[in-house]
């Protein structure tokens, strides 16, 4: 339960100060921290849903109390930096199909390498 208390109120945090950013700022003017501290909040915000949508439908909608949560909050959190990392090559206009695509190859070998890792503990 202390898990979705703090991820709920990361989820607050994060994203009030994304729409704080994100309506109070002049995008042509800001200053580079300006666009790191929307992006870190965006990813915050956007992970910590992603997480608390998925430990409240396993815990609520499939009644189980056992699942792997180290796992899952590292493969959200991959998929959240891949789409953040996506978003910022896209504002500054850098994104191509090749950068997202090798991009999502590196996020796709590093989540490889956690697995194998994984089965190495195991033994």
């Amino acid at each position: 339960m202390s898990l979705i208390f703090s991820l709920f109120s990361i989820l607050l945090v994060s994203a009030g100060t994304s729409f704080v950013i994100f309506f109070n700022s002049d995008p042509y003017k800001s200053q580079f921290i300006t666009y790191a501290i929307f992006y870190i909040s965006s990813l915050l915000a956007i992970f910590s849903f992603i997480v608390l949508l998925i430990i409240l439908y396993k815990k609520f909608v499939k009644k189980s109390d056992f699942f792997k949560i180290k796992k899952t909050i590292r493969r959200v959190f991959l998929l959240t930096f891949f789409l953040i990392t996506i978003a910022f090559f896209s504002s500054i206009h850098v994104l191509s199909f090749v950068s997202a695509f090798s991009f999502l190859l590196a996020i796709f070998l590093l989540e490889l390498f956690f697995v194998s890792k994984d089965r190495e503990e195991k033994k």
